[in-house]
């Protein structure tokens, strides 16, 4: 059975998703590997060593985390769930974003706090509760084994995800978890490269992607337009 998510995914064509594919060596809007960054600074070995999670996810912040459909809906009655709520979304305005450390891997992540941003993640998650499979016990105990606070689990339970709601924070992954030395050198990097194209950035649209099976590349389903206001 296939997984699908719903991310935020700048355009294709913007400078963004061009810097954030590049660096995971991967483009989900065509399921096409693509070349990582020309730098002097970091080979191509290293940026493939720190893509090597991240890239199967493709370049996106997450606002609802990946899930099966319950027994009996269709992906195209999905898909109808995901435009219906593209018509409820108003486009928030996140500002320039900044490169840092959380935890053991590097992202892009807002400068500062956004109650809009959260109120739209929010209603990501609980539209499309209703025809979301309840979480797999196999699946339960691999989240539990990241050390969970008690209201994480809570949510891990109601919502088969823990970072929903409260919990959330807004972060485009650009590597997997890496010991403190090379991560100062990621971080820098990615610093330097996304110095390049630091843009104002607007969540302007939902993304429907999708997994085929465990080991497949997340491919992007469908991209929805928010209102304007």
């Amino acid at each position: 059975m296939p997984r699908y998510a719903i991310y935020y995914c700048p355009a294709p064509t913007s400078p963004l998703w061009q810097f954030g594919c590049a660096v995971l060596g991967y483009d989900s809007s065509c399921a096409m590997t693509v070349p990582y960054p020309e730098t002097e600074m970091i080979s191509a070995e290293q940026f493939a060593r720190w893509a090597e999670r991240p890239c199967r996810y493709g370049f996106h912040a997450t606002l609802k985390a990946p899930f099966h459909l319950r027994p009996g809906v269709s992906e195209a009655e999905l898909t109808e769930h995901v435009q219906a709520l593209s018509t409820k979304l108003s486009r928030v305005a996140l500002g320039n974003l900044e490169v840092i450390a959380i935890g053991a891997f590097v992202a892009l992540t807002a400068a500062s706090s956004n109650a809009a941003l959260s109120r739209l993640a929010s209603e990501c998650v609980d539209h499309l509760e209703p025809i979301r499979a309840p979480l797999s016990q196999a699946d339960r105990e691999r989240r539990l084994a990241a050390r969970l606070s008690t209201r994480q689990v809570e949510l891990l339970d109601l919502y088969g995800y823990p970072f929903v709601h409260e919990e959330f924070r807004f972060h485009m992954t650009l590597t997997g978890p890496l010991d403190s030395t090379e991560r100062r050198t990621a971080l820098e990097a990615m610093k330097t490269l996304y110095a390049l194209i630091d843009q104002h950035t607007t969540i302007d649209a939902i993304t429907l992607a999708r997994q085929d099976h465990p080991t497949a590349k997340f491919v992007i389903a469908g991209r929805y337009t928010l209102a304007t206001e």
